[in-house]
């Protein structure tokens, strides 16, 4: 008899589909806007970051997307790198969504601020960092979900992006990022890969029931989409496809909560195998099983069947009705599902983030992980971080432009920016993780990274003000700004 985990029997419903495919689009057109809003439509270098004397520039790439006809999954952007210029042997870059209108923006201007303030401010796109060892390779920028979204409604026509250095630590020279000068024929692509099929989940329980017969006894099925979405209206086929009600069915539709139950009565012993499927007619079917043992002790031992592997006197008498079959151990652990001790949670009440403190506030991205979240039953814990929040502003003059402030959400560790104001009494970031056992079991939590005052007067540790601000977002104001920052200017 195969192994059923308890409530839940999941099949992937398109799992010998074809593999998701890839697009590749070339930049149609390209160009830089200066801090006065100047923009000269046959120039197509692409440099962002500031020049000989303190003018800034970001750069843009606009995409044709007028074949795209599939909707969009994922995607990066793919940058050749031509040249990194100034004193560091690295910089970050960012890229941005393009709310300017495209004719405006490819055209030839001369006081348009308003579009070079759009090149590095709105909707977060992604990050990279450029080395000097990447010159004449191509950096690839894997795109934020908003990105995506955006790509997929612009299905059709164009698309563009906006490319900002990060810090300039020059007040005067050169320093940024080159990806291409006048017509070289360097890569700037977009590729996109279509979004993957519908995956499905199918459960059906109970999964082992016993019931004395005569009686009436009952089965529910739930479908679920992505991240657990219920499917109303989808049609379930029902059937007893073993055992003494052989050929029992019925075909439901699930309700608003993607639920259908099936019930049938028998007066006869011996053991069902009812089996619920489920097809959207593009791939195999979903199906999920359960047990119902219409005799409560098939050997008669006065141990129900449904405890009988290990809780007192299974000596192989019932493995002789060929109808019965024993009792399920779907974890193997000697135990029969039915007897195991329910789970237990994960324990977050001990977890921090490490490590604790970044004692040099050098505007740069650190790893920091959760750790210290521990299993009673030994059970695989699965980590993601939820959300980073700090309780310093995000884009505060003091500190340069943080967009954002912290990277990685959604995975089990995520890299922060060292830095804090030199007036402030330390930057605190709040780290919200959850953990999840696999057996339905979770826990959550919220751990704390310090970064001291720099400057000179400078703090061993820090005062947390709480929460205030979320690290993992950036909406710069629209328009032009000015004013010295303490490592450059923006």
């Amino acid at each position: 008899m195969p192994s059923l985990r308890r409530f839940v029997w999941i099949v992937l419903a398109f799992l010998f589909a074809v593999p998701a495919s890839a697009d590749t689009f070339d930049a149609s057109t390209r160009g830089w806007y200066s801090y006065s809003g100047q923009h000269t439509a046959s120039k197509l270098d692409t440099f962002a970051g500031q020049g000989a004397g303190t003018d800034r520039y970001r750069v843009f790439f606009v995409f044709d997307l007028g074949t795209l006809t599939r909707p969009v999954g994922s995607g990066v952007l793919r940058l050749e790198l031509a040249a990194l210029v100034g004193p560091d042997t690295a910089e970050s870059f960012s890229v941005f969504d393009v709310t300017s209108n495209i004719d405006e923006l490819v055209a030839t201007q001369s006081t348009r601020t308003d579009i070079y303030a759009d090149l590095g401010s709105g909707v977060y796109y992604g990050i990279a960092r450029a080395f000097a060892s990447n010159v004449g390779s191509i950096i690839e920028v894997p795109l934020e979900p908003d990105a995506i979204a955006d790509i997929n409604r612009a299905a059709g026509g164009r698309f563009a992006v906006g490319v900002f250095l990060e810090t300039v630590r020059l007040p005067i020279g050169t320093e940024g990022v080159r990806f291409s000068l006048a017509g070289e024929p360097r890569v700037h692509q977009l590729v996109l890969t279509d979004a993957p099929a519908p995956v499905y989940s199918l459960s059906l329980g109970p999964e082992v029931a016993a019931v004395v017969p005569p009686a009436a006894h009952g089965v529910d099925a739930r479908l679920v989409g992505e991240a657990g979405a219920p499917i109303p209206g989808a049609s379930i086929d029902f059937s007893v496809i073993s055992g003494p009600n052989t050929g029992a069915s019925a075909s439901l539709a699930t309700d608003e909560n993607g639920a259908a139950s099936f019930a049938y009565t028998s007066d006869v012993d011996g053991v069902d195998r009812i089996r619920a499927s489920f097809s959207d007619g593009t791939g195999l079917p979903l199906e999920a099983e359960a047990l119902t043992f219409w005799d409560a002790d098939c050997n008669a031992n006065q141990v129900p069947d449904t405890c009988d592997l290990a809780c007192e006197g299974w000596g192989g008498e019932c493995a002789a009705f060929a109808s019965c079959g024993g009792s399920v151990d779907a974890d193997s652990n000697g135990l029969p599902d039915e007897c195991r001790a329910p789970n237990a949670p994960p324990d977050c009440s001990q977890a921090s983030v490490q490590p604790a403190l970044l004692h040099r506030a050098d505007h740069r991205f650190h790893e920091v992980a959760v750790s210290g979240v521990t299993d009673p039953d030994g059970d695989e814990i699965r980590l993601s971080v939820d959300a980073v929040f700090q309780d310093e502003p995000v884009d505060s003059f003091a500190c340069g432009a943080g967009k954002p402030d912290a990277i990685g959400i959604g995975t089990d560790h995520v890299e922060v920016r060292a830095e804090s104001l030199e007036r402030g009494d330390g930057r605190v970031y709040h780290v919200d993780f959850s953990a999840d056992d696999g057996r339905g079991g979770s826990c959550s939590g919220t751990a704390v990274v310090c970064v001291p005052r720099f400057g000179w007067r400078r703090r061993d540790g820090c005062v947390d003000q709480g929460p205030l601000y979320d690290s993992s977002v950036f909406k710069e104001r629209k328009g032009f700004r000015m004013g010295w920052r303490m490592h450059g200017r923006d």
